[in-house]
């Protein structure tokens, strides 16, 4: 489990069926996703009617029809009907996952599962997503913000990985580590702030 060649993390499939997920941990990236996914659909909305509706340019004063930007702008629809599609539906397969000695991050992109004696630390982070910008530790309407970040020990190194997914308002994020914590029986160097 040290990350040694021809050692292997435990798999994921077997810890599947008895796996409970910690409720509240990608509550944030579910708000956050429904409002990519409808800033998106405005986006597509507003291609498709500038290229159905025969965008046009204005050369020397006379209005010229723009073929060239037709599938340009058709193209540019669809993308977003797509993406916004991945940012409405993936949310909901988001989160933190506990299972017999593993913990499991859903991610945006990928799954991390964590074997609980190769945690070393888990603390909350300043939230740095494409939702929120970098390093952000506030939003307006919302307030205070974190994500969770987890060290893993690696053979003779340690990581330190940024589960996005948690992203959240920091009483919900601080109850999802503590759970996370008591899982994996280690206690905060710091208080959580």
């Amino acid at each position: 489990m040290t990350g040694e060649i021809g050692t292997q993390r435990p798999p994921f499939v077997d810890a599947r069926n008895d796996m409970r997920f910690l409720r509240g941990s990608a509550r944030g990236a579910r708000v956050g996703g429904g409002i990519w996914a409808v800033g998106l659909l405005l986006l597509a909305a507003y291609s498709a009617v500038a290229g159905f509706g025969g965008a046009r340019i204005v050369v020397d004063g006379s209005f010229v029809d723009d073929t060239v930007g037709l599938p340009l702008l058709l193209g540019l629809a669809f993308g977003a009907v797509c993406a916004a599609a991945y940012f409405a539906i993936r949310p909901w397969f988001l989160g933190v996952f506990l299972a017999d000695g593993l913990i499991v991050c859903r991610n945006w992109i990928r799954t991390y599962s964590f074997d609980v004696h190769e945690v070393t630390g888990i603390r909350l982070d300043s939230a740095t997503t494409a939702f929120t910008g970098i390093g952000s530790r506030f939003i307006l309407f919302v307030g205070r913000i974190r994500t969770i970040e987890i060290r893993e020990r690696n053979g003779d190194q340690e990581r330190a990985i940024s589960l996005t997914c948690t992203l959240g308002r920091f009483k919900t994020v601080q109850a999802v580590a503590d759970e996370m914590r008591a899982h994996a029986h280690i206690r905060p160097l710091l208080p959580d702030g």
